[in-house]
């Protein structure tokens, strides 16, 4: 297994794509842009069959997503009588006027799906120009369409009519990562594992495990303060029961459970059971909303992280949520105090190093014991609960010294800009530690 270029150069590869370039032959389809007699901006592209997208290898986009077509300008031999070069001195952007349930187009910053009305930069004539167009996982089938026009902004040419490219989920081609995204988040050409973490490769794919949650027992609700045991049974995107899972530092299933405002957060294993399904008994602290982060690693496929919102009842009215203060890099936790240092400025789509350090009534700890069978384990959220990171360090290179901490270093790469909440854990004379912290994250651009 060789690895290629993978998410942790998805930033430098998007900017360049993303930026106007000289126009050059292009081998793959285009949206070919031009003008008419009249000065209208016209856009040509095949449209007897839908544009396929394949699984998504952008951090931060679910589903099916990729950077072809370009937008490309028409010069030399490809104009024609009724499709002219655009003025050199045009500015074009194109907008998006309505799109298909389930597709989208991101921005061109690369952070986030564009709005109705919104406007993507195209530049200046000769450019070619590779947007994100991305079809949400769990959507078979298409064509998915997206209405764009064409606009320039400096008024030369006149609005293009609304067009429509078509765009379907694929499947065909099987591309395996490391889910720590080591060996610089390379992509792998067959299963297997990760030559530098030893974790099992992740299949890229578009499709999502579904994850049911159900409480056992006569009364169908989960009531605050009162022990409540959840059944949870894993689905295959396919609707089948998964009831063969490998272990993960050593569990088959690690439960991540918040609160919506993240301000309470624990980290359970439930117990596997004959029939597949799992169950944990746990006891929410008030009423209100939690998501449950369902972490597991189906053979070949990979690790998986399937998010389930559970509201959970009480008397009166929820606690106001806690807001999210602002960025915390010291924390004190039964006598010990735990720091994480972060790049500064942390930026979203670039991989960075977090880097923890324990002291225990002021001296470093340095033999620290494996939690769940590594040195540290941080769990990563960001503040919409749209995003989960889990990392854990590296091991030590054979030969290294005994001594265990006082700093364990992670790598991270968070897919959007804004505030996230770690929790670091670690092991120490047989207690788990657990510090929280509160991150900022800004856009790359």
């Amino acid at each position: 297994m060789r690895p290629r270029a993978g998410p942790a150069a998805w930033l430098v590869v998007l900017g360049a794509l993303l930026l106007p370039a000289p126009c050059r032959a292009q081998a793959h389809p285009e949206l070919l842009v031009g003008c008419d007699a009249s000065g209208r901006l016209r856009v040509v592209f095949d449209s007897s069959a839908p544009y396929p997208l394949p699984a998504s290898r952008f951090p931060g986009i679910e589903g099916y997503a990729e950077v072809f077509p370009g937008f490309s300008t028409a010069i030399g031999a490809r104009a024609a009588a009724d499709f002219l070069p655009v003025d050199p001195a045009a500015d074009l952007v194109f907008v998006l006027t309505g799109a298909d349930e389930g597709i989208s187009v991101w921005n061109d910053h690369g952070t986030a799906p564009m709005t109705e009305g919104e406007s993507f930069h195209l530049g200046r004539p000769p450019f070619d120009s590779h947007p994100v167009w991305n079809v949400g996982a769990d959507r078979s089938g298409g064509p998915f369409r997206l209405r764009l026009l064409l606009r320039d902004t400096t008024g030369r040419h006149a609005d293009s009519e609304v067009f429509a490219p078509a765009f379907a989920p694929e499947d065909g081609t099987e591309v395996f990562v490391c889910p720590m995204l080591c060996a610089g988040g390379g992509y792998f050409d067959a299963a297997g594992r990760c030559p530098e973490c030893g974790m099992a490769l992740k299949l890229l794919s578009g499709r999502r495990y579904r994850v049911a949650v159900t409480p056992e027992g006569e009364e169908q609700a989960v009531r605050a303060g009162q022990p409540v045991t959840l059944r949870i049974r894993i689905e295959s995107p396919r609707g089948e029961p998964v009831e063969d899972l490998e272990v993960v530092h050593e569990k088959l299933l690690h439960l991540l459970v918040v609160s919506n405002d993240l301000a309470w957060f624990a980290h359970e294993h439930p117990a596997i059971q004959p029939d597949g399904s799992f169950l944990l008994e746990l006891t929410f602290p008030h009423a209100g909303g939690f998501t449950l982060f369902h972490d597991f690693t189906p053979p070949r496929v990979g690790m998986q992280v399937v998010p389930v919102e559970l509201q959970v009842e009480g008397e009166g009215q929820p606690p106001a949520p806690v807001p999210l203060a602002g960025a915390v890099r010291s924390r004190a936790v039964d006598g010990y105090t735990v720091t994480l240092q972060a790049p500064a400025p942390l930026l979203s789509l670039v991989m960075g190093e977090l880097v923890a350090d324990i002291e225990l009534e002021g001296r470093p700890v340095t033999d620290l014991q494996p939690f769940l069978g590594t040195l540290g384990h941080l769990i990563v959220i960001s503040e919409d609960r749209r995003h989960f990171v889990h990392s854990h360090p590296l091991p030590r290179p054979a030969g290294e010294g005994a001594e265990a901490g006082p700093t364990v270093v992670f790598s991270a790469l968070f897919p959007a800009p804004g505030r996230y909440k770690a929790w670091a854990q670690f092991q120490h004379e047989d207690r788990v530690l657990t510090a929280d912290f509160v991150l900022e994250v800004a856009s790359p651009r």
